[in-house]
């Protein structure tokens, strides 16, 4: 299994990505900014159907906090490749962040997940 911190970005909007295997599954710390836990994802694969390999994810939220949505995506994503538990607790703070700096910060996270990836499958 992958391992190891992966970066996204540059300056304000720079995203890290750090991936530690427990066991089989994974567990991943996405974070921007100012660094805390905002939301907490786990996706668990589902048996494949006719529309392929799906995941189910539950996710817990710190009141006032928007990390959910990261944090469920970089979930949902890998483990449908995966295939094992996922588990992202996520933390992306940008004060007083422009809803471009918002967007900057999805896209980042959507690429590390891509790097991610792209490094599983040259492991293999």
């Amino acid at each position: 299994m992958v391992e190891g911190k992966f970066v996204a970005g540059t300056g304000r909007t720079q995203v890290t990505m750090q991936v530690t295997p427990v066991g089989d599954d994974l567990q991943i710390l996405l974070t921007a900014g100012i660094v805390h836990i905002g939301a907490v994802a786990l996706a668990m694969p589902c048996p494949p159907t006719n529309e392929g390999v799906t995941a189910s994810v539950s996710v817990l939220t710190v009141p006032g906090h928007r990390d959910d949505i990261p944090a469920s995506r970089v979930a949902l994503a890998i483990c449908k490749v995966v295939g094992r538990p996922i588990a992202v607790s996520a933390g992306l703070h940008l004060d007083g962040a422009s809803k471009e700096e918002i967007n900057i910060l999805l896209k980042n996270s959507e690429t590390l997940v891509q790097n991610f990836l792209i490094a599983l499958q040259e492991r293999k």
